[in-house]
């Protein structure tokens, strides 16, 4: 992630993290079928990603049940 934005990410989330992240990035765009040219999903997976990374509520895949 380009800019100031990135530098804070690189700065403030683990490797682990990160690589969890894109994980379930990739598994949000397949499972939602998001066009990551249109705007407004690329604005929505952003705000899943702050969720995600400030341990708020962010979206699931369907079936998703939590580790015990």
């Amino acid at each position: 992630m380009p800019g100031a934005r990135g530098q804070e990410l690189m700065d403030t989330v683990s490797r682990k993290a990160w690589d969890e992240w894109k994980s379930h990035q990739t598994t949000l765009i397949n499972e939602k079928h998001l066009d990551m040219s249109n705007p407004e999903n690329r604005m929505w997976l952003l705000d899943q990603m702050e969720n995600f990374f400030n341990n708020e509520d962010y979206e699931k895949p369907a079936g998703f049940k939590p580790l015990d």
